[in-house]
């Protein structure tokens, strides 16, 4: 007798469900806001930095009404090696963002505490949403593939695929 097969992944349809609310909390957060700051991690790598960029030109592309800020944790400018990306010409040190967003939008983003200055930009905000395996925000999604997903509820015979989480987590 063969065991029975799991799958997860884009594929199952549980977890696509539970993907589409997460990302329609997120939605909803982009339709209520007027303005918006993007900011991932400190020392950006190009996914950092591919993050930020590509959910501004989909606020811009959806939303061209909202006013959208892409901002650099650091006070230094994006890596040579990157600055090929289009966009990066745009991104500010979130230090000279003085004004409280209507959302902060965390991407790419392991731990609040590696938001150097956009923490104070974060802490600003009306709303926060985090797009990343590790949540912190008011939206979001954890897949059991995720490194931040509990472990202990990992453990169970047949753990949930996917979880959506409406509200702050605790720091860590």
């Amino acid at each position: 007798m063969q065991p029975a097969k799991t799958t997860i992944g884009p594929c199952d349809p549980a977890e696509f469900a539970m993907q589409e609310r997460g990302f329609e909390g997120i939605r909803e957060l982009i339709e209520g806001s007027r303005e918006i700051a993007l900011c991932a991690h400190t020392s950006p790598d190009g996914d950092a930095l591919g993050s930020v960029l590509g959910m501004e030109q989909v606020i811009r592309a959806m939303w061209p009404e909202k006013k959208v800020t892409c901002l650099l944790a650091d006070d230094v400018p994006v890596p040579r090696i990157l600055q090929f990306l289009d966009g990066t010409e745009r991104m500010v040190p979130a230090s000279a963002c003085d004004h409280a967003p209507d959302l902060f939008m965390a991407l790419d983003l392991s731990s609040r505490n590696r938001l150097n200055h956009g923490l104070a930009v974060m802490d600003r905000a009306g709303k926060v949403a985090v797009i990343d395996h590790h949540p912190d925000g008011d939206i979001h999604i954890l897949t059991l593939q995720d490194a931040g997903y509990p472990e202990r509820l990992r453990q169970i015979a047949d753990p949930p695929p996917v979880l959506y989480v409406r509200g702050r987590l605790p720091s860590a």
